[in-house]
C-alpha cells in the first residue's frame, strides 16, 4: 500500500528536466511585465531581448569609457597648457631681461641708515638730503671691459657715478633718439633712481667707475629691465 500511495506521489511530481525548464521560466517571465509576455518569452524574442541588452550594456561601458577617457584628455590638454604657459613665462623673463656683460664688481661696503636729514646752507652752495624710512647705502667699484655693458636697468634709488679711468657711454630709456652721453675719466653723474638706463663701454680700455647708491632698506640695488626699443642694442 505504502508502494502505491509513493508512486501516485511520483506521478504527481513533474520530472527533473520539467521542473528546471519550469522554475527558468518562472524566472525569465517577471522581465516581461506587459500583456503580450507570454508571446515575448518564446526562446527567439528571448534571444533577441538578451542580445539587445548585452548590445545595450556593451554600449554603455564604451560610452563611459569615451567619457573617462576625455575627462583624461581634457587633463591632460589643461596639464600641457599649463606647461606651456610657465614655459613661455620662463622664456619671456629671460628673453626680456637685458643683464650685463663683461662687468665685474667689487662692493666695498653696505651700511644701513635711519632717516636721513641732512642739510648745508651757504651763500654760494646748498645741499639737502632727506629720506623717509631706512636706507641702504652702498659703495663699489664696476670695472668695464672694452665693449662690456650693464644692460637695461634701473635703481630704486639715487646714486653718484664717478669714471675714475677710461670712458662710459650712457643712453637713457626714455630718448627717442638713443642719443649717446660719453662720461670720460674725472666726471661722473647722478643717476636720480627709477629711470630705465644703459651704460656701455665703447672705448678701448677698461673703464674703471666707483658709485654710491643709497635705496630704501632691503631692495634690491639693481633691478633687470626689458629692452625699452629706443636703441638697436
Amino acid at each position: 500500500m505504502a508502494a502505491v500511495q509513493q508512486l501516485s506521489q511520483d506521478e504527481r511530481r513533474p520530472a527533473l528536466g520539467e521542473d528546471l525548464r519550469a522554475t527558468r521560466h518562472r524566472a525569465e517571465l517577471p522581465i516581461f511585465r506587459h500583456a503580450h509576455s507570454q508571446r515575448l518569452a518564446s526562446p527567439a524574442r528571448k534571444f533577441i531581448f538578451w542580445a539587445f541588452a548585452v548590445r545595450m550594456r556593451h554600449r554603455s561601458f564604451r560610452d563611459a569609457e569615451r567619457h573617462l577617457g576625455g575627462a583624461q584628455m581634457q587633463t591632460r590638454f589643461v596639464l600641457a597648457l599649463l606647461v606651456v604657459v610657465a614655459g613661455v613665462a620662463a622664456y619671456g623673463g629671460t628673453v626680456l631681461a637685458t643683464p650685463g656683460s663683461g662687468v665685474t664688481s667689487t662692493l666695498f661696503a653696505v651700511g644701513q641708515f635711519d632717516e636721513i636729514h641732512a642739510k648745508t646752507l651757504s651763500s654760494s652752495w646748498q645741499a639737502r638730503i632727506n629720506t623717509k624710512g631706512e636706507s641702504d647705502l652702498y659703495v663699489l667699484e664696476n670695472r668695464i671691459a672694452p665693449g662690456g655693458t650693464f644692460g637695461w636697468h634701473s635703481h630704486p634709488g639715487p646714486s653718484l657715478v664717478i669714471v675714475k679711468s677710461g670712458a662710459l657711454t650712457l643712453y637713457r630709456g626714455d630718448d627717442p633718439d638713443c642719443t649717446p652721453h660719453v662720461i670720460q675719466a674725472g666726471s661722473g653723474f647722478v643717476d636720480d633712481g627709477g629711470d630705465v638706463h644703459l651704460v656701455r663701454n665703447e672705448g678701448s680700455i677698461d673703464a674703471v667707475v666707483y658709485v654710491t647708491s643709497l635705496v630704501p632698506r632691503g631692495a634690491a640695488r639693481r633691478i633687470d629691465e626689458p629692452s625699452p626699443g629706443n636703441c638697436p642694442f
